[in-house]
């Protein structure tokens, strides 16, 4: 039984939608527990009802780890209050998003990526970067080793550690309105912010 985007993003409310990503998505599961925004959500909900976006540009915050080949990683995440307008973007025009998931998927034959929110049991969490749940997904790996043929040659492994800070987030509101819409929205929300 496989299950599409859509059917993931339904079993989502728009508060467990704002919970999950600004309480339990603000920084990486591999963060020791002491590292959480669930405080921060809480702060942000408290404000909601007179929330003021940031209307500026910032960068994320960087930080570098050691990794065991004595070789640091640069990790980061976003600048709080900026994450905090996206999420609430996205709160706010939840149903409207969900309803664009199912008029794009729902005659998809495969679920595309298995990177993407979904409800965790017994967690708050909604996004993970590895899901194990076979049962609904499958094995991508076992397709792309079994060929039409019998036999693969090759299977890609690609390192994305540096995928997330390299995600433009405008691309969402072009990929959904158009980039003349969005930059002209943009523009009219922010007169003052002449870099769009």
């Amino acid at each position: 039984m496989v299950r599409k985007y859509s059917d993931y993003m339904d079993s989502i409310s728009q508060d467990e939608l704002l919970e999950g990503l600004l309480g339990y998505g603000l920084f990486s599961e591999r963060l020791p527990p002491i590292f959480t925004s669930a405080p921060f959500f809480r702060y942000c909900k408290k404000q909601l009802k007179s929330y003021e976006p940031l209307y500026k540009w910032t960068d994320y915050i960087s930080f570098r780890v050691m990794r065991n080949v004595n070789y640091p990683r640069v990790m980061g995440i976003p600048n709080p209050f900026s994450y905090r307008d996206l999420c609430i973007i996205l709160y706010n025009n939840w149903s409207k998003l969900r309803g664009y998931f199912h008029e794009k998927t729902d005659g998809q034959k495969y679920v595309v990526s298995r990177i993407h929110i979904r409800k965790e049991l017994y967690s708050k969490c909604i996004f993970k970067m590895n899901y194990n749940n076979w049962y609904y997904e499958g094995n991508p790996e076992l397709d792309f080793l079994v060929h039409e043929t019998g036999v693969s040659r090759y299977l890609v492994k690609a390192d994305i550690s540096t995928c997330f800070p390299g995600i433009y987030t405008h691309t969402i509101p072009w990929a959904l309105v158009g980039k003349k819409t969005a930059k002209q929205s943009c523009r009219q929300n922010n007169p003052n912010n002449p870099r769009i």
